[in-house]
């Protein structure tokens, strides 16, 4: 069972690296974002925490700052960076996570507004075949598109916990 659903999960990120182009910027330019970074953010961090509830699989996102900043301050292409990474950063969290038992968060995820950047540390157990299972693609495509925006993406893995930071600048449209 688990291979045929590995298999699957494989077939559908072939897909989604064949759409994921100019699809994926068409569907963002198309989204009314409006009011503040805050509230842009929190509806796309709610979203996917939904989705994920929905999965079974519980945890926390904390938000601060970004009240005072209107979205039309933030470029085009750095908001739909920040809310296509923040979506693969949930979807990962959901293959590659393992679910929390209990009372205890399957992942843990903090997101500042601070000034002119964004930083966002995400982290979560993970075992030995999902660490196998996929050669992260996205995330290197993540990574190439915040370097060319200025900001930068580590990851590690530290006996089985799996850690994301991130902080990318918050340009100003042209």
């Amino acid at each position: 069972m688990h291979a045929l659903a590995q298999s699957t999960l494989d077939q559908v990120r072939e897909i989604i690296d064949v759409v994921d182009g100019d699809a994926a910027i068409d569907a963002a330019e198309n989204e009314e974002i409006r009011g503040s970074l805050h509230d842009a953010l929190r509806w796309v961090i709610d979203g996917n925490e939904r989705y994920l509830s929905s999965m079974h699989m519980q945890g926390r996102t904390d938000l601060a700052g970004g009240r005072n900043m209107p979205v039309e301050r933030i470029s085009a292409d750095t908001l739909r960076e920040i809310k296509d990474f923040l979506d693969h950063m949930y979807m990962n969290i959901l293959i590659h996570g393992t679910g929390g038992t209990g009372e205890e968060d399957a992942y843990y995820a903090s997101v500042t507004v601070e000034g002119d950047r964004i930083s966002i540390v995400q982290c979560n157990e993970t075992d030995d075949r999902h660490i196998q299972s996929h050669p992260g693609k996205g995330l290197t495509l993540h990574r190439q598109r915040i370097a060319l925006l200025g900001g930068t993406l580590v990851t590690s893995l530290d006996d089985r916990l799996w850690t994301l930071r991130a902080v990318i600048p918050l340009h100003e449209p042209a």
